[in-house]
């Protein structure tokens, strides 16, 4: 029996959550969300940040969260690079390619920007995919819905009409379903919150970016609530089982010191059965002499049996009582044995009924967490973002349409990290 039978059991996730992988994505964001003291330059903390940069052979994710930091400290030309660096490894890693083009629609690279909206469509799968990969799905396709419809009314004089209706075409033969749905929501949303900012101005801007971040506000605390409860329950479940496998490691130690006394005590038995048997051997000799022709045994074998067969007697009495001690000694060692190999197939079926319990609880979490995303992802699309209050230059930006929510984007690197893929 191995400790990885136990450890299986448990159902435990390599879930990608490498520990040097973990341990650089929580120092790039501590480092991007510490406060500075009051007239401190934030250039202090971005030198800091700075050396947190990835290396080439750092897990991809390490340089998703240092690209969600770049952009937080809206050092968007760098971000860039290293979102470039990121597609270029990973080409079907779906966060990144989003990412991407969203950073090359904020710095107005419209014609790149097109190439991965393309790049970005081609990663949603055809057939409708389950749990959390539907919850991408469905948030690239809004994603989408919110570029297309900045290219089509405030962006439309940045690109060529039939240039973006190519894109789009080829684009929306891929996004059908509910993801076609998110997508023409989200194309409409913008549609009339550019058409409400032209009509009323900052007012009506102020007041659906209030009701919007209230709403997304309540949900993330929803959100953090959950990923606590979850957090939780991972304790619990190593807590559990690191206990079982302390206990599995200390009655494998046992049984290895019984198997070396077994071994020991069934080495010295056949020593004494052996020795039982030639003094055994020698007294039957002893006992049955050969006769003469007239039928009587010789004085010489009298003498030898009076005066050897005595010893040889209480010699195999002690041989025999050794034996009787040493076959006791055998019954417990087996007995003891059986009762710990019982144990041990007993936290086998614990670990087990722990692993599914356990199993059974995070998706459960995951069900949740899935349903406060879609909400938060129908918030979203039911105001979106446009910070100008007139159409100027910043009207006619993208970024003011698909603002950058730091939290989120964080959390997609965290949930990434679950993934071992």
């Amino acid at each position: 029996m191995n400790i990885a039978i136990v450890v299986t059991a448990f159902a435990l996730s390599a879930v990608g959550q490498n520990a040097d992988a973990q341990a650089k994505v929580e120092a790039i964001f501590e480092a991007v969300e510490t406060k500075v003291p009051p007239g401190t330059p934030r250039a202090v903390v971005q030198e800091r940040f700075k050396k947190l940069a990835p290396a080439a052979g750092d897990d991809f994710r390490v340089r998703h969260a240092y690209i969600v930091a770049l952009v937080h400290e809206k050092r968007y030309g760098e971000a860039l690079q290293q979102a470039g660096e990121l597609v270029k490894a990973n080409p079907e890693y779906l966060h990144g390619q989003r990412l991407r083009a969203w950073l090359l629609l904020t710095l107005k690279k419209y014609p790149d920007a097109l190439a991965a909206l393309e790049a970005l469509a081609k990663l949603i799968p055809a057939q409708e995919a389950t749990s959390d990969d539907e919850v991408s799905c469905i948030e690239a396709a809004q994603f989408l819905g919110t570029a297309f419809g900045f290219l089509e009314g405030p962006g439309a004089a940045a690109v060529k009409e039939p240039v973006r209706t190519q894109y789009q075409t080829r684009i929306l033969a891929r996004v059908t379903g509910k993801r076609r749905e998110a997508f023409d929501q989200q194309v409409q949303a913008v549609a009339e919150l550019f058409a409400n900012v032209r009509r009323d101005g900052e007012a009506a801007f102020i007041q659906a970016q209030k009701e919007k971040q209230e709403t997304v506000q309540r949900i993330q605390k929803e959100e953090a609530d959950l990923a606590q409860a979850r957090s939780k329950s991972e304790a619990d479940k190593n807590k559990q089982t690191d206990k079982l496998r302390k206990e599995w490691e200390r009655l494998g130690q046992d049984l290895a010191t019984l198997r070396d006394s077994f071994n020991d005590y069934s080495g010295q038995l056949v020593n004494l059965q052996n020795q039982r048997a030639i003094a055994a051997g020698q007294l039957s000799v002893l006992s049955n002499p050969q006769t003469d022709s007239k039928g009587n045994v010789p004085q010489n074998a009298r003498d030898a049996y009076n005066a050897a067969a005595p010893g040889l007697m209480v010699v195999i009495g002690r041989l025999d009582g050794q034996i009787t001690r040493l076959t006791f000694a055998l019954d417990d060692v087996v007995r003891r044995g059986a009762a710990t190999e019982a144990r041990m197939s007993q936290l086998v079926a614990a670990g087990q009924r722990a692993g599914e319990s356990f199993a059974v609880q995070d998706d459960l979490f995951g069900q949740e967490a899935r349903k406060l995303a879609g909400r938060e992802a129908r918030a979203r699309e039911k105001a979106a973002v446009v910070k100008p209050p007139k159409l100027g230059e910043k009207a006619r930006t993208f970024n003011s349409y698909d603002e950058f929510l730091y939290e989120s984007e964080k959390q997609r690197v965290l949930d990434a990290l679950r993934d071992p893929s």
